[in-house]
This record gives structure tokens, C-alpha cells and sequence, in this order.
């Protein structure tokens, strides 16, 4: 629970003063500062200061609110907020490091799945078929996306810092298994395994970075996230190093160990042994610069805005509390109108129907409809989306449109332009913020459309541009994807067990993603066995399954629909309890700042409450403010 600092609390006797005269309790030195703000922006700042829960055995007020001293509110801080070890730039530059050098190295499978792996000894390669560099790749996407659920139950019982030090230990061992295989002992399997296994414990670990800021924090999960991208060019390089440097793959991958353990000093040096709060930083940033308060984003909105921010009755008082609070009326109310704010009482019918599900069991969150909701997104967009890195080769030469140097050229622009996806987190970052999920569900959709009609066109057609096209629109969309899910995992459910409940919806598309194989086998003819086509060769069914492709991410709109469809339904639903509420004396209902469905928050406005029996200061009815 967090303490109010000195100059936020009240001055007893002022406060006291003036709510006997009618006016306003004053807020120490920021009540000026609230009233200078817009309408919108004034009730963001009360309803966060009321949500501050001040407390101090000094002096109390009649609303319930305790002051501190300077010495008790430092002492405090000091030893309950958990403060970063280097600048907040620093941490999210390393943080950026990390991701991009063990994150996602395994989705830049393509830039050696035709060249370095499937190189001979003498060539400097581990002389691997294309069957075997397929089987790889389809067991390290189901070991990375089934890894989340066992290293995120790691992070949620030992924080940030060992998490991510163990994974990145994994990833580093990986790379030096992989350089220790040799013909009569191949490793490669194992190594690829451990390389899979560790990256999303380095990606889930730096998530509650994006806390450093905020009031930019959707943004910065973009850029966190979006950095995953960036590690795609990993092995884009390892192909460069031995294509045009002549470096054998042992160097390589031995070399590489290096980058790993510079990471993993990151880790142990730089990382907090506990997540970093929202509502603390945000605390913190209040304090230098409350204008910060106004540009609240959808993703953590939730955290400040829930009902737990709602003050408790009182001991031994029956009735429902009210905090006095500093005015927050639009341009045709005037400062001296005296407004409370009731609190809902924590069994009541009002408040079980408001509740948050961030508040929720983990139980009750597995089985909540926005987690089957984003599960679906990630299961079905993250099978078509690893499904085509690991046949990208085999499609393009059986298909033997491209003559096998252009085939060559094509996969790696493909993993080019895919790590150039990480451009698109700005817009990805602006959609949700501006716009909410339901949009940015619904444009990373209409990419993933677009990149399948390019398949199929490309396929049908040949040529370079439909296939140039698909490309961006693919990078995009899993640019888009990954920074999506979660994002609205953390803005739907919270951080409670968000380790957790990532790792449950990345263990679905693991196991969903060992289809992969036996789909690749369904599709595959025999044309990609030869450098030159054959005269009957089968180039496989390759444009059946692109169509099924399409077919099963443009069934991904429903995703935003029903989203779109249950915020309004829980909108009505509040409108009706608001009603019930305001003809109890007049009382109407705040109701919490959530987006379960995922949808960004409305602006908040404040009603003016309804008076009743005898109204205003002279009875048991009073005014009553409202953040809808």
C-alpha cells in the first residue's frame, strides 16, 4: 500500500475549515495544478490521488485520510519501491540488447536453412539435408513456445534476475554445443533445443521494463518487444560470416557464445530480483512532473484505474465512506462546487459486478474470455507465421519459378525484410495507444491477409514483386502479432501471472506447432531435390495449403469482433448498475478504469450526481462525482 507523499495530504485544520465553509478540501500544493488542468486530464489526477492511500498515526481527517511526516513517507519509499540500478534509458537499451541477441534467434531460421546448414564439412558447413534443417526448425518453434509456461512459473517465484540469467545460459550453451558437433557425435538437435528453449524467459523478463515509463509505457512494450525482431538478422549474418569471410559454422556459433555471456552479465548486475510496479513508478514520475498523469496508455490505465484503488470503509463504520477530493467538474461547473466520491463497499452487489478481473484467481483468468480470446489469436497467427520461415526454401524450389541463385537471393531478403519489421513498431505502439486493441487486432489481421494473397499470387503468377510484397506485409504482421499479444495480456489480466499465463498460451502453439512437420510432408513434392527441374517432377500441394492459410487468418477478424462486441456489452451492464446505484439517496457509482475485452479506455468525464432527499449540505442527500 502505498503512502501519500507530505505535500499531496491535506493540512488538517484547512481542510477541516474549509469543508465547514463549503468549499473545497485542499490537496496541499497540487489542488492549483488540477484546476489549471482540462476536464478529462483533472479526473485522471484526482482518481490516482484518491487511489493513494495515505496513513500516519499523526493526524487523521474526517474523510479517513492520514498524513506522514517527510521522514516516515522516505523511510517508507526507501525500503518498499524497488528502484532501477542504472538509468531508465540505460535498462531499456540493455534490456533491447538482450532480447535482440538470445530473444528470437530461432524465427531467423531462413538465412541458414539454405546455405550454412545445408553446406558440406569441406565448405565450412554441418552437411545437413533439408529435411533434417526442417525437422530442427519445427522442433525448436514447439520447444520455444512451449518453454514460456515452465520460465514463467520461474519468474513469477524468483523475479526478473534469475529468469533471465538462466535462460540466457541456456541460449549461450546452445551455441557452444551446437559448434562442438561432429560427424560421429552430432549435437545439433540438443543445441538447437537449448538455443529454442531459453529465448522467451529472456523476452518475458525484460517486459516489466516498459513500468520505467509510465506514461509511455505501450509504447515502450513495443519497443521491448519489438526488438525480438531485430534478432531475426542474427543468422542473416552467421551466413554472411561464412559466405564472404570463409568462417566455418564452429567459429561461428563458438564466437557467438561471447555475445551471450555479455548478456548474461546484464542480467545479474542490472536486474531486479522483483518486477518493477506500475504504481510505483508512477508515483515517481508524479512527483516532477504531474502533466504526465494525463497522457495515462491502455495498457496500464487498468493497474491505476481498478478497484482496488478504492479506498476500504472504515473500521467500525457501517455506512459508505467518502473521501473528499479535489473538484473535478467540466467547463460549466464552477471551482466552488463541492463534489464526494462514494466508495463502493467491498461485498456489495455494485461492486461484484465492477469487479476487476485483474483481481481474479489464476483459475479464473485461465478460463477468462479475453485469455481463450488472445490464446486463439497467438495459436492459429503464430502457426501460419513459423509455418512459412521453415518452408520458405522448399516452396520456392519446388515450385522452380526463380532459378535456384534468385531462390537463394529471395530467402534472404525475406529474412531481411522480416528483421526490418521491427520499423513497424512505432505503428503498432501509436494504434494502441490511439486507437486500442480492437484496431490493432484487426490491422495485424488485414497484414497477415495481405502477405497470404501475395503467396498465392506469387505462386500462381511467379515473379518477384507479389512475393516483395507478402514479405512486408508478413513482417508487419508478426511485428504486430507478438507486440499485440502481449500487450493485451498485460493490459487485459495484469502481471499477477502473467509469466504464467503467457507461457500456457505459448505451450498451446507449441504443441499445435508439431503439425508443422507432418503438413510440410503433405505438402511437399520432390522438385526441391534438384537444382534444375525435372521433366514430371511434382511440385507439391503447396497452393492447397496457402489457401487453407488464408483461409484461417482472415477467420481471425471474429478476434476483434467478439472483443468489440463484449465491451459493449459490459458497458450496458454498468450503465444499468450506475442506474441502480443513483436512486439509492442519490448515490451514483464510479465505476473502475478496466478493459477486460482489451479495448482502450474511455476518456473520463465527470456527471454531476444526483441530489437527494434534501440535497446538498443540508441533509443525507449529496453530490456525488463520476469517472465513467
Amino acid at each position: 500500500m502505498f503512502k501519500c507523499p507530505l505535500d499531496w495530504c491535506p493540512d488538517p485544520q484547512s481542510h477541516q475549515n474549509r469543508v465547514e465553509a463549503g468549499g473545497v478540501g485542499r490537496v496541499g500544493n497540487r489542488s492549483s495544478f488540477i484546476r489549471s488542468r482540462r476536464p478529462a486530464e483533472r479526473g485522471l489526477l484526482r482518481v490516482l490521488m484518491e487511489g493513494l492511500s495515505c496513513s500516519s498515526s499523526s493526524s487523521t481527517y474526517p474523510s479517513g485520510i492520514h498524513t506522514v511526516s517527510p521522514l516516515a513517507s522516505r523511510t517508507q519509499t526507501a525500503q518498499t519501491m524497488t528502484k532501477p540500478k542504472a538509468p531508465r534509458v540505460a535498462m531499456i537499451l540493455a534490456a533491447c540488447f538482450q532480447n535482440l541477441a538470445c530473444g528470437g534467434l530461432i524465427f531467423g531460421w531462413a538465412a541458414i536453412s539454405s546455405s550454412l546448414l545445408i553446406a558440406s564439412n569441406e565448405e565450412g558447413g554441418p552437411a545437413l539435408s533439408r529435411d533434417a534443417v526442417h525437422r530442427l526448425f519445427v522442433m525448436a518453434t514447439s520447444i520455444n513456445f512451449t518453454a514460456p509456461l515452465l520460465l514463467g512459473i520461474l519468474l513469477d517465484a524468483y523475479g526478473p534476475r534469475i529468469c533471465s540469467a538462466l535462460s540466457i545460459l541456456l541460449v549461450g550453451s546452445g551455441f557452444v554445443l551446437f559448434s562442438a558437433s561432429i560427424p560421429s557425435f552430432p549435437t545439433h538437435l540438443p543445441a538447437v533445443i537449448l538455443i529454442a528453449f531459453g529465448g522467451p524467459g529472456v523476452q518475458s523478463s525484460i517486459i516489466h521494463l516498459s513500468n520505467l515509463y509510465p506514461a509511455s509505457k505501450a509504447t515502450v512494450t513495443s519497443i521491448i518487444t519489438g526488438s525480438f525482431n531485430l534478432s531475426f538478422f542474427i543468422f542473416f549474418v552467421f551466413d554472411r560470416l561464412w559466405n564472404r569471410f570463409h568462417f566455418t559454422y564452429q567459429e561461428i556459433f563458438a564466437g557467438y557464445s561471447i555475445v551471450c555471456a555479455v548478456a548474461f552479465s546484464f542480467s545479474l548486475f542490472l536486474w531486479p530480483d522483483q518486477p518493477f510496479s506500475f504504481q510505483e513508478q508512477m508515483l515517481e514520475e508524479i512527483v516532477p512532473d504531474q502533466a504526465s498523469i494525463a497522457r495515462v496508455g491502455p495498457i496500464r490505465a487498468p493497474s491505476v484505474f481498478k478497484k482496488t484503488s478504492l479506498a476500504p470503509p472504515r473500521p467500525g463504520q457501517g455506512g459508505l465512506p467518502t473521501l473528499s477530493s479535489t473538484t473535478t467538474h467540466d467547463a460549466t461547473a464552477t471551482a466552488a462546487s463541492r463534489e464526494n466520491t462514494a466508495l463502493l463497499k467491498p461485498g456489495s452487489a455494485a461492486a461484484a459486478a465492477m469487479d476487476d478481473i485483474k483481481e481474479a484467481s489464476f483459475w479464473e483468468q485461465l478460463r477468462s474470455a479475453p485469455f481463450v480470446r488472445v490464446t486463439v489469436f497467438i495459436v492459429v497467427a503464430s502457426f501460419w507465421a513459423n509455418f512459412y520461415i521453415g518452408t520458405i526454401d522448399i516452396q520456392l524450389a519446388d515450385g522452380h519459378l526463380l532459378s535456384p541463385e534468385k531462390q537463394n537471393y529471395m530467402v534472404r531478403l525475406f529474412t531481411a525484410v522480416t528483421t526490418a519489421g521491427v520499423l513497424g513498431i512505432p505503428i503498432v505502439g501509436g494504434l494502441m495507444d490511439r486507437y486500442g486493441f480492437v484496431t490493432t487486432a484487426a490491422v495485424t489481421v488485414s497484414m497477415a491477409v495481405i502477405y497470404g494473397l501475395g503467396i498465392i499470387i506469387a505462386q500462381a503468377q511467379g515473379g518477384i514483386l507479389p512475393l516483395v510484397l507478402a514479405f512486408i506485409a508478413y513482417a508487419l504482421f508478426r511485428t504486430f502479432l507478438f507486440t499485440y499479444f502481449f500487450a493485451y495480456l498485460a493490459d487485459a489480466l495484469g502481471f499477477r501471472f502473467f509469466g504464467v499465463l503467457a507461457g500456457v498460451s505459448f505451450f498451446i502453439a507449441g504443441c499445435a506447432g508439431l503439425l508443422q512437420s507432418p503438413l510440410m510432408q503433405f505438402g511437399a513434392g520432390n522438385c526441391h531435390l534438384t537444382l534444375e527441374p525435372l521433366s514430371g517432377c511434382d511440385s507439391g500441394r503447396w497452393s492447397t495449403i496457402n489457401f487453407y492459410q488464408l483461409a484461417c487468418l482472415a477467420s481471425l477478424y471474429v478476434i476483434p469482433l467478439m472483443d468489440m462486441w463484449a465491451a459493449r456489452k459490459a458497458d450496458a451492464q454498468r450503465k444499468v448498475v450506475r442506474g441502480k446505484e443513483g436512486g439509492r439517496g442519490g448515490e451514483a457509482l464510479r465505476s473502475t478504469y478496466q478493459t477486460v475485452s482489451g479495448l482502450k479506455q474511455q476518456q473520463p468525464r465527470v456527471a454531476a450526481g444526483a441530489t437527494g432527499g434534501k440535497g446538498g449540505r443540508d441533509g443525507g442527500g449529496v453530490r456525488r462525482s463520476e469517472v465513467v
